[in-house]
């Protein structure tokens, strides 16, 4: 598998890591807009852009992120009771809401499961 090399914040990079098989499987794509970001990462489903998600830590304590979902074709993201936005989460909720957004089969979740509390 090929590694994803940017000049990301640590967390950032493991998020990147744990996610790195499903962006070679082509079920999610890294956004070109927050290349730059050290502190930042934008995902979207190919072949559907609408559906996308970004991940920060600014202004987080170290470990954990703020994600913002977003979704094709819905007038100010109004999906009833389905979360758009989480802060102040660890990696293992980011990597529960990645995939459930995306549908995604290809995600690292060795050694993450067992040190949840």
């Amino acid at each position: 598998m090929k590694a994803i090399v940017m000049n990301k914040y640590r967390s950032i990079d493991l998020l990147l890591q744990r996610l790195a098989g499903a962006i070679a499987a082509g079920q999610v794509a890294v956004a070109q807009r927050w290349r730059e970001d050290e502190q930042a990462v934008g995902f979207y489903k190919p072949g559907e852009p609408g559906l996308s998600a970004y991940v920060s830590t600014h202004g987080q304590p170290p470990g954990y992120y703020d994600v913002d979902l977003e979704y094709p074709d819905l007038v100010d993201n109004d999906v009833g009771n389905v979360p758009t936005n989480c802060g102040d989460i660890r990696l293992e909720r980011v990597l529960d809401l990645l995939t459930m957004h995306f549908g995604l089969h290809e995600v690292e979740r060795r050694n993450w499961r067992q040190n949840r509390s």
